[in-house]
């Protein structure tokens, strides 16, 4: 789940209202641009990580690197490399993908957890 810094409590609280378990932070996208923000210059979106129940063998790569630097793109788009990533770091398990337009056949089958995810999203932003 992406989330900026002033909504990472309400990123967790979703994922939890879910089902899932919040795990870590996979990925912080350092935009290269500032926006303003309320404390301090904004560069950076997270990319969250959660979980229901284990997660099976094997497991993926765990030499991902956390910070992406990669300029901002069109609006709302995601840097390539955190998807990349996350099919490394997770190459046989089910996800919920938020790239929109970026998405596997197998994936396609989530489009009902991604529009939902999209309306809780602007329920809270």
């Amino acid at each position: 789940m992406w989330i900026t810094s002033p909504h990472m409590e309400q990123g967790i609280e979703l994922g939890k209202a879910w089902g899932f378990e919040f795990r870590t932070v996979a990925s912080v996208w350092d935009k290269i641009v500032h926006n303003l923000g309320q404390y301090t210059l904004s560069y950076c979106e997270m990319c969250l990580v959660f979980k229901r129940g284990r997660i099976p063998s094997p497991r993926g790569s765990r030499n991902e690197k956390q910070l992406i630097r990669v300029p901002r793109g069109q609006h709302s788009q995601k840097p390539i490399e955190v998807l990349k990533a996350i099919a490394r770091m997770f190459p046989t398990q089910d996800k919920i993908e938020p790239f929109e337009g970026l998405m596997s056949e197998r994936s396609m089958k989530m489009r009902l957890v991604q529009k939902r995810f999209y309306f809780f999203n602007k329920m809270f932003y």
